[in-house]
């Protein structure tokens, strides 16, 4: 709340480049400002992107293909996870975890997200063991020169540390 009034929701923007603004917002179209409108607009563009790859051909629209879990792809289950954390239904959000991190991901390695997400949902129900079993795996599918100094490999030399 900025004054005190609580449908008061003032917006500025500022173009500080030269000319005329050259972005896509409008006052009917504004820029995603808070952490929920911002949550929204990545989910809403993943969605989108998803789904025009999936209306298309070759091997990029097989790919998408493959990695959809019950008919959504593993790009989108990023916030119905973080969701679930928040109310606290920790098992349901581990089995999307898990699912979303074995879906084909065109030869990389499994998304980091939905590891790091296992390990934080492992860490809360108190499964050291299994955080750890959780982040070794990544490390063991992914090439050592992306593994090393990632964000997974420092937690896990932590908590091999400890």
């Amino acid at each position: 709340m900025c004054c005190g009034i609580r449908s008061c929701s003032p917006k500025a923007f500022v173009w500080l480049g030269a000319g005329e603004p050259e972005w896509a917002h409008t006052r009917d179209n504004p820029p995603a400002l808070t952490s929920k409108e911002r949550i929204n607009h990545s989910h809403v563009q993943k969605a989108t992107m998803v789904r025009e790859a999936l209306q298309g051909e070759g091997e990029q629209a097989q790919q998408f293909r493959r990695g959809r879990v019950d008919g959504i792809h593993y790009l989108e289950l990023v916030k119905p996870i973080k969701q679930l954390k928040r109310e606290g239904r920790l098992a349901e959000a581990l089995v999307l975890c898990y699912e979303a991190a074995k879906r084909d991901s065109g030869g990389w390695e499994p998304a980091p997200c939905y590891t790091e997400q296992a390990a934080v949902v492992h860490r809360k129900l108190g499964q050291r063991a299994e955080e750890i079993a959780v982040l070794k795996m990544w490390m063991h599918s992914c090439p050592k020169s992306r593994g090393a100094g990632s964000r997974i490999a420092e937690r896990l030399a932590k908590l091999e540390a400890a």
